[in-house]
């Protein structure tokens, strides 16, 4: 009597090609997820860097321009954020996925001491150096 025992080899062959296939996906996983979470973390500081950019221009605009300007701009931004502004400084704290705090500055021309609260989405800005004032305002 002739044994087949080919059917079996294979079987035993497709086990061991799933169980690698498995540890592949048990290794790369967790990989792009951490590459994703930091992707997205890059993104959302880049637009909002952007978009406070358009904020400290129009105030450096207001402050060439001088006193009674007035100018308002549109900002869309990804996530709630604070912009604060002190010593010709903005800068704004954003929470990475990891826990961790990047605090991301910007240059001002002039002195302002404010904090500008911008919502997630979008957001219409006055930034005006009143009449009466002594120094420029930034109103959401």
């Amino acid at each position: 009597m002739i044994e087949d025992s080919k059917g079996q080899l294979s079987l035993e062959y497709l086990l061991i090609v799933l169980i690698g296939i498995l540890v592949l996906i048990a290794i790369t996983l967790p990989t792009l997820e951490f590459g994703i979470d930091n992707s997205m973390d890059m993104i959302n500081i880049l637009k909002i860097k952007s978009e406070s950019v358009k904020i400290t221009e129009a105030m450096n605009n207001i402050y060439y321009n001088g006193v009674g300007s007035k100018r308002t701009i549109t900002v869309d931004i990804p996530k709630d954020t604070i912009l604060h502004f002190n010593s010709k400084n903005a800068y704004f704290d954003y929470l990475l996925s990891d826990g961790d705090i990047k605090r991301v500055y910007l240059n001002c021309d002039h002195d302002l001491t404010n904090t500008v609260l911008l919502s997630k989405g979008v957001n219409k800005i006055v930034v005006e150096w009143s009449i009466d004032g002594d120094k420029i305002e930034i109103h959401p």
